[in-house]
């Protein structure tokens, strides 16, 4: 397990998976743009898989997956604030995953507003447009907050009192960040520009890495 972010661990906030998501496609198709930037720049003729195992190995995953986790995290915030009328404040300290892998992201989260004005808020919201109050709704105990209020706002979407959540509003909001290029902003802070000259620059020991080293599993 990776651990990333500052020494203060904080509490559970939400759980951020990357391998067999659109993060994780989102993911592969920035390295292999920086592979393509890379190869543009580069005097040598080598294999595209070379240039994409190069940049794979040049990036500091850690930091570039605590990145777009972080960003993720900001653009819930704020949706959650525009659908509820709350006012959260949410800050990211630790994202704990496994290469490629899902993870668990901590922080701090501030209401603002007792438990019982953030129901009360949110019931009225959802009588107001589903003509009713789903049992999700009548409290968040044993719940984590974020989950609960994107469930309750998918919920106030369709206006079926019914509807059992599946992660829609989230995964709106994964594919809006992902057009906007975050998470190709991310792995470009997180190139080692150093590293990848130096993977690139003698093509006896490209050469030699490509034929004897296995792939390295980095995202």
């Amino acid at each position: 397990m990776e651990e990333t972010e500052t020494s203060v661990v904080g509490e559970y906030l939400y759980d951020f998976s990357f391998r067999g998501t659109s993060w994780e496609r989102a993911y592969r198709a920035g390295i292999e743009r920086l592979a393509f930037e890379a190869a543009a720049k580069c005097i040598h003729p080598y294999d595209p898989i070379v240039f994409i195992d190069a940049v794979s190995a040049a990036v500091f995953h850690p930091q570039a997956k605590s990145g777009i986790v972080r960003e993720f995290m900001k653009a819930i915030c704020a949706f959650i604030n525009d659908e509820l009328g709350l006012r959260l404040e949410i800050e990211m300290t630790r994202y704990v995953g496994e290469y490629g892998g899902g993870g668990l992201v901590y922080g701090r989260l501030e209401p603002h507003m007792s438990g019982d004005e953030i129901v009360a808020r949110v019931k009225g919201i959802l009588n107001a447009r589903c003509g009713g109050i789903p049992d999700l709704a009548i409290d968040f105990e044993g719940r984590f907050l974020v989950e609960w209020c994107l469930e309750c706002i998918e919920v106030a979407e369709i206006g079926d009192v019914d509807h059992y959540p599946e992660g829609d509003c989230a995964k709106a909001l994964a594919e809006r960040l992902q057009e906007s290029g975050v998470v190709l902003d991310c792995l470009r802070s997180a190139m080692m520009p150093n590293e990848l000259e130096r993977r690139l620059s003698n093509p006896i020991e490209v050469k030699a890495e490509h034929i004897y080293r296995a792939r390295a599993e980095y995202f």
